[in-house]
């Protein structure tokens, strides 16, 4: 086991690191930028939602050809669910499919059965919905809710690894460390957001509705 923990570090550092910290974001800054120079400059418009890949795979398309363009559209797609699918799988999957199960509404059909009706369901809706517009207030909301989640995760991770483990499976001081950090600045981080920043922009937000 300790053997594998050891390979998965690895692989983190050259996946996360090397390649996706590194090389992936050059790639994605250069062609970003490549866009903001083009319509940026002239409309004023900062591209969102679809229009980021699609313009990415059409820039593919114009330097290496027909062939790029749909590989790094695919490329695009895969990378985009593989970031999302921790949210199919966790938070809206097993968390809807347990609560169907301890509810006593699971009847006769078996546990993956719900799993795969829920996350199918999250994967369509996830096609129509990159599509639109995202309102304003539903991204603040989604935002600030992973940062405030992500700070009550490393509280509990804290409080099972103080008062659930052994001896032999505690993580760190330097793990327990970065968990306290991760809850600090993340509450820390809404909070002065909060006073600081979201009056100005609600009042911004509310002007543009208006007119």
């Amino acid at each position: 086991m300790k053997q594998w923990v050891k390979v998965g570090g690895y692989s983190l550092i050259l996946w996360w690191a090397v390649i996706g910290g590194l090389f992936m974001t050059y790639l994605y800054s250069v062609a970003g930028l490549a866009y903001l120079n083009n319509q940026f400059l002239q409309t004023g418009n900062i591209p969102s939602g679809v229009e980021v890949p699609i313009q990415m795979a059409t820039i593919a398309t114009g330097v290496l050809g027909p062939t790029a363009g749909w590989l790094m559209l695919v490329f695009i797609m895969v990378t985009l669910y593989d970031a999302q699918f921790p949210y199919y799988d966790t938070f809206i999957g097993r968390t809807t499919t347990d609560a169907v199960a301890v509810t006593g509404r699971q009847g006769r059909r078996p546990y993956r059965f719900f799993y795969f009706v829920v996350v199918t369901a999250a994967v369509l809706a996830g096609f129509v919905l990159v599509t639109l517009s995202q309102p304003f207030i539903l991204w603040l909301g989604v935002a600030i809710s992973s940062i405030i989640f992500r700070s009550i995760g490393s509280l509990q991770i804290i409080r099972i690894n103080n008062r659930a483990l052994p001896d032999g499976f505690k993580v760190s001081k330097l793990n327990v460390g970065l968990l306290w950090f991760s809850v600090i600045t993340g509450i820390g981080a809404v909070a002065v957001w909060s006073v600081t920043v979201f009056p100005g922009e609600a009042c911004r937000q509310a002007q543009l509705l208006c007119g």
